[in-house]
């Protein structure tokens, strides 16, 4: 399967908590993200085409950011984990440039 990112991933040197904004609880952790979406894991239902209302917190960083996501890929693991893979598709332009910034000084590929 050839690999249609657009933006390059990151992996956050620090923790990133990701709230769901409609419950106020740790929705998944972040695996990597870019600027155009996150692949995250975690216990929560995810399926393809759910959209959540999150919140991205790095608190070290002082970085917080409320984003709307759709998932476009969500697989079950023997762990009883769910890794989904989302894309963002609503996020402020203040927002999107710290988040750039952040990956920037953290890209992996």
């Amino acid at each position: 399967m050839s690999d249609q990112r657009k933006h390059a991933r990151a992996s956050m040197p620090k923790t990133v908590h990701v709230i769901n904004q409609m419950t106020n609880e740790e929705f998944a952790q972040v695996v990597n993200l870019s600027e155009s979406g996150l692949l995250l894991a975690g216990r929560m239902a995810m399926a393809v085409g759910d959209v959540f209302q999150l919140e991205l917190v790095i608190t070290e960083l002082g970085f917080k950011a409320p984003i709307g996501v759709e998932c476009v890929w969500a697989e079950p693991q023997k762990t009883n984990l769910i890794f989904g893979g989302f894309r963002i598709i609503d996020i402020a332009e203040k927002d999107l440039q710290q988040l750039r910034d952040l990956i920037q000084q953290t890209v992996v590929d």
